[in-house]
């Protein structure tokens, strides 16, 4: 599990009530948020984002943290990635911070921890007392640099799901890898063209790890250069992974079967994430 640390604000930055700023580069959703008439911001930039706390709760009072956290994953991600900062620092992602699962509903119309807006750079997450947020961070920040990094997928939903997952790290102190050994000890873990076409549709709590030790598995064997192949070239072939899919997914499941299985706390994932 990931901690979160805590900072203080450094002159640096530039803090001020979002209400009223220019939202020429804001995508559709960041406009709305921006020019809603009950919303109150206290915003502040970071190098790739523009961060938005709404004031008088959590997200307020956890501000300080969720910068220098979305900095360090920020730094971390591109690193991992194999990406470079864009050299356009006007490029800037707008990232949302709620004090409530009602607050997400009435502003962007779902009641989710945290999602990336589909089409724009922009970000809406919740933060509440005792929930982790790191990992959310980094699994939908994830989806943000690698689209800006590598462009639109070819691969389909579950490598993109699984690249994010792989780049979020462990849950509840546990692998993906070792989530994915308890899904097939329990007989729950599909096979990967039954994963890649019914992704939607598998459990999340075997999709999403099991997706994620698959891209895990790609990097550790064939590094990051194959998962950008992946991600911008289609399969060609019946098999998710391409002609040497077959190959592939065998190793992949003789290593797993190697792993000491292990399973999440749902109800306290559902209530603190991972």
């Amino acid at each position: 599990m990931r901690t979160i640390p805590i900072a203080l604000f450094l002159c640096a930055f530039t803090v001020g009530c979002a209400r009223g700023q220019s939202t020429r580069e804001a995508g559709p959703l960041a406009r709305r948020l921006l020019n809603d008439s009950a919303a109150d911001w206290r915003s502040v930039s970071v190098p790739g984002a523009r961060l938005h706390f709404a004031r008088a709760g959590t997200a307020d009072r956890e501000a300080a943290a969720i910068v220098d956290s979305v900095k360090v994953i920020r730094r971390d991600l591109l690193a991992l990635l194999g990406a470079t900062p864009p050299t356009d620092t006007s490029r800037q992602a707008d990232l949302f911070f709620l004090n409530s699962r009602d607050e997400m509903r009435r502003l962007a119309g779902r009641p989710m921890a945290g999602f990336i807006q589909q089409g724009e750079a922009t970000g809406v997450f919740v933060v509440t007392a005792g929930y982790h947020y790191g990992p959310l961070l980094r699994h939908e920040l994830a989806h943000l640099h690698t689209f800006e990094a590598w462009g639109e997928p070819r691969a389909g939903r579950w490598f993109v799901e699984g690249v994010a997952a792989w780049a979020a790290g462990s849950c509840q102190g546990r692998t993906s890898d070792a989530l994915a050994a308890g899904a097939l000890a329990r007989r729950a873990l599909p096979t990967l063209s039954e994963l890649a076409n019914n992704f939607a549709r598998v459990a999340e709590d075997v999709a999403m790890p099991q997706a994620a030790s698959v891209i895990g598995f790609l990097v550790r064997h064939e590094g990051m250069d194959a998962i950008q192949r992946h991600w911008r070239e289609a399969p060609g072939t019946s098999h998710p992974l391409g002609r040497n899919g077959p190959a592939l997914e065998a190793t992949w499941f003789g290593e797993l079967s190697r792993v000491s299985p292990a399973t999440l706390d749902i109800p306290r994932l559902q209530v603190e994430g991972c």
